[in-house]
């Protein structure tokens, strides 16, 4: 086949001198309809060109054999006719070859542009999700103990004077047990800070399982710990509450190889109109306790009918062993 320049528009037959063959003139017909099929019957770029690649080879069919049967069927008049309009019709088929390439690039710009979009789409959510996730991180580590998880002082200071609040509306009595180990340093200086660490995750998570929900657990720093008790029906009550922790932390555990027991002193104050200062009740509490681990009694609680400062054990909440310094 010679290289030929292809013309423009469909071959359409309209045979003004007689009878063509219609079997010499299925070709031409065939480019006649190749733009009315291609979208409804190819749905591929290779498909579309192998068609219109084989049309214009039967187009140029035509060019190359003027003594073929197909052109021999005609009035020698019409062969120029058809000449011109085969030529024709190749050179449409050209541009409709260039044109669905074009279109084609574009449909295929487009989806890559659409697969980039979702995956800058889907970065964005990740990373936003990330950010989202590390201000939950940073908003808990600001109100948490890092080692044991609990409320950290600050947190429980907040929650101490929302509790305040809530209680002056609500005329329930709460309550504040302030919690210091007994016995803790010796086992943290002799088996290792490793080992101390473990501990207080142990005690951290005796206490968090021993509260009712709702109270809420705290680490002060160091050894020593507080819980916020609210809806308290009366200072036995919280005593209660308070001999039921200390009976969970006596009990031994074992931390790595060794089992080990430590005690604990509990100073308790109780409000019942939620009008006290925060840190004057934590304050109080934290005297209570400290009279409780003078005396070796376990829990003591703070008397507000007393002389300011007073403090004095609470009834059955025995020591059950000697305390470590």
């Amino acid at each position: 086949m010679p290289d030929k320049t292809p013309r423009p528009t469909a071959y359409t037959h309209a045979d003004t001198h007689g009878s063509a063959d219609p079997a010499s003139m299925h070709d031409g017909r065939a480019a006649a309809r190749t733009g009315e099929n291609l979208p409804s019957s190819m749905d591929n770029r290779r498909d579309y060109e192998e068609l219109i690649d084989t049309v214009k080879s039967s187009l140029w069919g035509l060019l190359d054999a003027p003594s073929d049967a197909a052109m021999g069927a005609l009035p020698a008049d019409d062969h120029g006719r058809v000449r011109s309009t085969a030529m024709e019709g190749a050179m449409a088929l050209e541009r409709l070859k260039s044109n669905l390439a074009q279109a084609f690039e574009a449909r295929e710009q487009l989806e890559r542009d659409i697969r980039d979009a979702r995956d800058a789409l889907d970065n964005m959510r990740t990373e936003l999700a990330g950010t989202q996730a590390g201000e939950r991180q940073a908003r808990f580590l600001a109100a948490h103990d890092p080692l044991t998880g609990l409320a950290n002082r600050g947190h429980f200071q907040e929650c101490l004077c929302h509790a305040l609040a809530l209680h002056a509306l609500s005329g329930r009595g709460m309550a504040i047990l302030y919690i210091d180990l007994d016995g803790f340093k010796p086992i943290n200086d002799t088996y290792g800070h490793a080992a101390g660490d473990a501990l207080l995750r142990i005690v951290a998570s005796r206490l968090s399982h021993g509260v009712r929900s709702g109270d809420l657990v705290s680490r002060l720093g160091g050894d020593e710990f507080a819980c916020l008790l609210q809806n308290v029906e009366s200072a036995e009550h919280a005593q209660r509450l308070a001999m039921k922790l200390l009976e969970s932390l006596r009990s031994p555990c074992k931390v790595g190889p060794h089992m080990v027991q430590v005690d604990a002193s509990i100073g308790i104050t109780f409000d019942t109109e939620g009008a006290g200062d925060p840190a004057d009740l934590l304050l109080k509490a934290d005297m209570a306790m400290y009279r409780a681990k003078r005396e070796r009694t376990g829990i003591a609680c703070y008397e507000y009918d007393l002389t300011p400062g007073h403090t004095r054990p609470c009834q059955g909440a025995g020591t059950g062993f000697e305390h470590g310094a």
